[in-house]
């Protein structure tokens, strides 16, 4: 159990890259926040996005840039972050995973040997099937969607995937 990884809001540059043509530096972290951010970690709150419910741009400052024109580089280098990388925390997980083995001892024979023996196991992960949504902004492989202009900032719209069992035999000699 833990109270969830850190997620990184957004800001999404008008008008392609800030840098180059070909660099693909489209986001910026936010200037500011624009009030205290309260994130409650809980699954509801991520699944309806309660935490933003006036949408991102109510809570963060758009940083001033100059949006990269012509052919080589931008002029210049976007004002400081005031919003820095992870500071936000995401949806809580929580899991149990549990292993089951029994091994069964075989009589001593002349082609197996004296320790031969076989085990079965059974593995469960997430016993319970408890619901976890997918750690991590959206842009960095996780399922937060972290761009403060989108309509549905701060919902998660991934989930990572519930009770899995495996069975396993060996035979050992």
């Amino acid at each position: 159990m833990h109270s969830g990884f850190p997620w990184t809001p957004v800001v999404s540059v008008n008008g392609g890259s800030l840098y180059c043509g070909t660099c693909g530096y489209g986001t910026l972290f936010p200037a500011s926040a624009l009030a205290p951010i309260i994130v409650n970690t809980g699954n509801s709150a991520f699944k309806n996005g309660t935490n933003f419910p006036n949408g991102g741009a109510a809570y963060f400052g758009v940083p001033t840039y100059t949006a990269f024109s012509g052919t080589n580089y931008g002029p210049a280098l976007p004002q400081s972050p005031g919003v820095l990388r992870n500071s936000l925390n995401g949806p809580g997980y929580k899991d149990l995973d549990l292993t089951i083995a029994k091994a069964f001892g075989l009589p001593p024979m002349k082609v197996l040997g004296e320790g031969a023996r076989i085990e079965i196991r059974a593995n469960a992960f997430n016993l319970f099937n408890n619901l976890n949504l997918k750690p991590g902004s959206q842009g960095y492989g996780g399922g937060i969607v972290n761009n403060i202009g989108a309509a549905n900032f701060g919902q998660d719209i991934q989930a990572l995937s519930g009770r899995i069992w495996t069975l396993g035999a060996r035979f050992n000699f």
